[in-house]
């Protein structure tokens, strides 16, 4: 992969400085495989359900 500048290198670097650092988090292969979810889509949905009961509520 090539940088069109300097900053695009610089982001390049950090994004693999963060893959190489965290191999272990973003391994999707294994995560599919144990049938895990993937995405924050459950997560996003279950607290915007929390946040409106908890602000719709009397008192």
């Amino acid at each position: 992969m090539e940088a069109r500048d300097t900053q695009a290198a610089e982001e390049i670097r950090k994004l693999i400085g963060y893959l190489t650092n965290n191999q272990d988090r973003v391994d999707y292969g294994f995560a599919r495989k144990g049938g895990y979810p993937i995405g924050s889509g459950g997560i996003e949905s279950a607290n915007k359900f929390i946040s409106h009961v908890r602000l719709k509520r009397s008192g």
